[in-house]
């Protein structure tokens, strides 16, 4: 005679952890106005001031993507994708950048030849980096978050 479990044994749910982010910006409030909007979102993040910060988060905890402004001082976005690439090279970088119109554009240009899976240029929505970082990082949408739901009207990295 067989034995079969017993039918008021419930197995427990398959959670999903939320993805992990590492964000690397020196400007402050452009900083916490990011990690907001990707916390708000879900998504775990880890803040860095600048590359190094940012590449030490990257070898100690392994995320799931990494968010670089491209102008920083001590280790700037361009000298992280390169480390990034030597040490993380499965990790998805997305470069941003408002560094002037001529100079920002070559900074982005730079980054995706450095292996940046995508660019953005400051001024951007809240809404519009979520939605990047969902796609890149293959997270569904969080229960019970819209997307786009009561993002700010202004602009990150836009003039006050």
């Amino acid at each position: 005679m067989t034995k079969s479990a017993p039918s008021s044994i419930a197995l427990p749910r398959r959670q999903t952890l939320p993805k992990h982010v590492v964000l690397a910006d020196d400007d402050d409030s452009v900083r916490q106005s990011l990690v907001m909007f990707l916390e708000r979102a879900g998504f775990l993040v880890t803040p860095a001031r600048n590359g190094q910060q940012a590449l030490t988060a990257v070898v100690n905890e392994e995320p799931d993507l990494v968010v670089t402004d491209i102008m920083m001082p001590d280790m700037d976005g361009l000298e992280l994708l390169q480390a990034m690439r030597r040490t993380a090279p499965q990790v998805p970088i997305i470069a941003i950048s408002g560094g002037g119109v001529r100079k920002g554009e070559y900074a982005l240009q730079a980054a995706k030849f450095l292996g940046a899976c995508h660019v953005l240029r400051k001024p951007f929505t809240g809404q519009e980096l979520v939605a990047l970082v969902r796609r890149l990082s293959g997270s569904d949408t969080p229960e019970g978050t819209a997307v786009g739901e009561a993002e700010p009207v202004w602009q990150l990295g836009a003039p006050r």
